[in-house]
């Protein structure tokens, strides 16, 4: 029987890193991100100093630097992000600096943000209002925390 190739045992005892890690384990990159996978239904709420991708269902609510919603993503529940791109859905109130909605995105309920975008076929059933930056609130974060 022949070996597959690149299922070989290392030769020595020591783990092997991956480049993306540094010696004592710690991701390079300095982005963190939380993610409800496809077919995952989440109840509760989700606060996360980087980004939130939402594949499956999460009722709860998402406090985070950015969100994203994805084509199979649901979320039911309010959310505050610097930024937010919807291709799923979203029914609950959004308070953000910037808003992307795709082509297939939906959202229900109240949209306060600095900028908005939609694709052709997005669907939006909203009270909307759209400050520009400067006058948008605030949007508190984690601990106490600014999006800037």
């Amino acid at each position: 029987m022949g070996r597959i190739r690149g299922l070989a045992r290392p030769r020595s005892d020591k783990a092997v890193i991956p480049e993306t890690t540094t010696a004592s384990g710690q991701l390079l990159a300095p982005e963190r991100s939380s993610l409800v996978s496809t077919g995952a239904v989440i109840q509760g709420d989700i606060a996360s100093p980087g980004t939130v991708h939402i594949n499956g269902t999460l009722n709860g609510n998402v406090r985070a630097r950015k969100m994203v919603i994805g084509r199979t993503g649901s979320l039911t529940g309010n959310c505050r992000a610097q930024d937010v791109a919807i291709a799923g859905e979203m029914a609950g109130e959004l308070l953000c600096g910037d808003l992307r909605i795709s082509e297939t995105g939906r959202i229900d309920g109240t949209i306060n943000c600095g900028r908005m975008s939609a694709g052709t076929g997005a669907r939006i059933d909203a009270v909307t209002q759209t400050n520009g930056q400067d006058d948008l609130p605030e949007i508190s974060l984690i601990q106490g925390t600014a999006a800037s």
